[in-house]
Order: C-alpha cells, then structure tokens, then sequence
C-alpha cells in the first residue's frame, strides 16, 4: 500500500511489489548499495518503504517510525539508507521470503510458512501498539498461524501477504485468502474462497478498501468496495468475502488469461499472457 494519490500498486516486474514513485525507487537504490547485501524486492507503505533482500532474509525499513512502522521497536524516522540503516530481526530461525507495507505497519511472509508483523496496532488486535501475535509493544511479533487454521483446526501456510489500510490479507496455502481488519469495510474481514476449487496463487490490495486474486487457472477475482468499478463487474457494488466463491470472475478479454495483477486506489490492472494489459475501475 502506498499514500494518497495511489496511482500504482505491486510492480508488475519480478521480485518487485512496489507502490512507490519514482522518487522512493531512487531512494530504494541507495539501499541496494549496501556492501553486506543485494536488496531485490521493494514494498511502498503510507509513509514508509522497505526493501528485502530475499537471499539472506535482510530486511531494511526507512521512512516515517510513527507508531513503530519501522519495525525497530521505536518510533524514530530514518532517512538514512545503505549500510547505516539497520536490519530487521525476525522469530529466530527464520526468514523472509516476501513482504509488504500498510499504513505504519508492514508484514513478512517468513520461509516456515508462517507470518510475522509490526507497527500500528489497529490490524486485527486488540492493543494499539502491537499486532496479532505481538508482544503489545510494536516490535516484531511472533507468528500468527493460529489465526490461519481450518475450520477443522488444522494449521495452513502463508504464501503471501497484502497489506492495506487497517487491513492485512493473506492468501493461504490449500487457496483461501483471509483478510483481518480493525477499520476495513465488513467486506473484507473474513476468509474468501473460490469456485471450482481454484486456488489464490497472488494476491493485492491498496487504500481503496478492495483486494483482487490472481488464481491459479490465470483468472482474476475482486472483492471489497466497488466505486467506480473497481472491481470488475462493470457496477459500483461492493463484493463480501462471503460472496466471493460466487462472483464472476473479472473479464480479460476472449481467451485471455492473467498472469500478474496490480491494484491501486479504486482502479486495478492485470497483465496478460499476451503480453497486453487489461484495467478496470476509476478513470
């Protein structure tokens, strides 16, 4: 998620979901020249930025600390980059394999199948400082998974992770996205699931309170708040999480198939096989 206007979303290039201008991806480059790491996958929140070195789980925050969004247990900003800016710590053993920024908090998706996050409070908890999992006091916290499992109690696995405003969605390993929110719409907190058996293999979100899937056929699937068509109905609807295994899916085009999607403020695109894209939503 990035700050009003949200013109862009996740970056259609790989190893990128960055929401950022063009100014932050100048910024971001300064982290890359850090001389301990090879930073390769950006995230853009509402006043913050990190970068995540996916080799070797380095993760770097900079930007507005307000309510520990940085992921260093205070609120100090940091504008400093390279090899000045410190890591994150995450649970010991593990590491990220993605992430991603709301409004001050962000989210990592760890390489045990479970995640982890920090800053704001007000994202699925009950203290203002912390977050699900959290020790109450924004520092990173620890796993969540017990909020993921099955309606037979079994434990699933995170895969990936979209990050809103008041809202975190995370697409599930047996193809279910669950969205826990404080502030969201009643649209968006709860589990989705899809039809036929199909399975989220990406998901995406922005400030515009509305998530889109990318499933595993190459279909796309939106759900939230529906001004301006934003979710690829052709109406201005709103779409629950409970509606989703019976929307229609979003019209690509004749035998067109997705194969990244991106979403911005009211408005979102995918990118098809053929090359083309296809956007729906605000003008």
């Amino acid at each position: 998620m990035m700050s009003t206007p949200r013109s862009a979303s996740r970056s259609a290039f790989p190893g990128s979901r960055s929401r950022s201008a063009p100014i932050l991806i100048f910024v971001f480059l300064s982290v890359v020249a850090s001389t301990n790491a090879a930073y390769d996958f950006i995230a853009g929140g509402q006043a913050q930025t990190c970068a995540l070195d996916t080799k070797y789980g380095n993760v770097k925050c900079w930007g507005y600390g307000h309510h520990r969004g940085l992921g260093y247990g205070d609120q100090e900003n940091r504008y400093a980059t390279g090899d000045s800016l410190p890591t994150l710590t995450f649970p010991t053993g593990t590491k990220p394999v993605s992430i991603d920024c709301g409004n001050y908090h962000g989210c990592a998706v760890l390489d045990d199948g479970n995640a982890t996050c920090w800053g704001y409070g007000q994202v699925g908890s009950t203290p203002e400082w912390g977050v699900l999992g959290d020790d109450g006091m924004g520092m990173l916290g620890s796993s969540f998974s017990s909020a993921f499992k099955d309606v037979s109690g079994v434990a699933r696995s995170v895969t990936d992770i979209a990050s809103g405003y008041f809202y975190n969605c995370f697409a599930l390993n047996d193809g279910a996205v669950k969205c826990i929110s404080s502030n969201g719409g009643a649209y968006l907190k709860g589990e989705a699931s899809f039809s036929g058996g199909r399975k989220a293999v990406k998901i995406d979100t922005s400030w515009g309170q509305s998530v889109c899937a990318l499933l595993d056929d190459s279909a796309v699937v939106c759900w939230g708040e529906g001004s301006y068509g934003s979710l690829g109905q052709g109406t201005t609807y709103d779409i629950s999480y409970a509606s989703v295994s019976s929307t229609p899916d979003v019209d690509l085009g004749v035998e067109q198939r997705a194969k990244d999607i991106c979403v911005g403020y009211m408005h979102s695109c995918a990118l098809l096989e053929s090359g083309s894209v296809k956007c729906w939503g605000n003008n």
